[in-house]
């Protein structure tokens, strides 16, 4: 029922992190865009369209901020912003994001599921 309330942006990450983390993001830089892709695949065919990539960067700035309803924010080594010759870029430390949502009680996952090397909604 908890899982039910929770913004879908933040249902999408608690499911890409523990369950669907793709192998390609691992120690790698992530685009906005390429957030954006997963995210809207993940989504129902109904709700698609309604956000942008840079919609998505704005949510994911959000975790950083506990007046969002986050009993504890997200930690900059877990998830890193950076900008670079080809625009905005996430680093995302799968083990740290874990413990961050089980820390906040957003997922009921007692260990991460192995990175998946692709990934079709």
């Amino acid at each position: 029922m908890k899982r039910g309330c929770m913004p879908k942006f933040t249902r999408w990450f608690e499911h890409c992190v523990t369950v669907e983390f793709p192998e390609k993001w691992v120690g790698n830089k992530i685009r906005n865009s390429d957030i954006f892709i997963e995210y809207q695949a993940w989504l129902p065919a109904a709700a698609r369209g309604q956000d942008s990539a840079t919609k998505v960067g704005n949510k994911l700035k959000d975790f950083f901020k506990k007046e969002k309803g986050h009993r504890i924010p997200m930690e900059e080594d877990h998830l890193r912003q950076g900008r670079d010759e080809k625009g905005v870029y996430w680093e995302i430390d799968r083990d740290g994001c874990f413990e961050w949502l089980k820390n906040n009680g957003y997922t009921g996952e007692t260990e991460l599921a192995p990175a998946v090397v692709w990934c079709s909604y």
